[in-house]
């Protein structure tokens, strides 16, 4: 049986490292990148993805715009993307509803991202 991978992109380093321990721990491999273009390097060299965790909140390029990356490259384009944010999701330039699966707020509650990672990747 192969591992799901799971990207998480946050610019909150304590963040991607809690949520690597939480998810290594119910066996998941973790990719890392701590923002925005180091996602959009891993989408380049086309690595395999079964799940994203995004902050939608990151300097140089916020959670909308990799979305919005990921989803015009065909091998990502029904990948399910978990956004996470501590902002109001009123902002206007927030990713659209269709392009993400669940929205958890900070400070959020781990057991509800294991639930919700369980139950995006079966």
């Amino acid at each position: 049986m192969t591992t799901k991978k799971i990207l998480i992109v946050d610019d909150e380093a304590a963040i991607v490292a809690v949520l690597e321990e939480l998810l290594t721990e119910e066996g998941y491999t973790i990719i890392k990148a701590y923002n925005g273009l180091e996602a959009i390097s891993i989408f380049n060299k086309k690595q395999h993805i079964d799940l994203m965790i995004v902050d939608y909140c990151m300097p140089h390029l916020n959670g909308r715009r990799v979305i919005e990356t990921m989803r015009q490259n065909p091998r990502y384009s029904t990948t399910p993307v978990i956004v996470i944010t501590g902002s109001e999701k009123q902002f206007s330039n927030f990713p659209e509803d269709s392009t993400y699966q669940f929205l958890i707020e900070k400070p959020f509650n781990l057991e509800r991202i294991t639930e919700t990672v369980h139950k995006l990747l079966g």
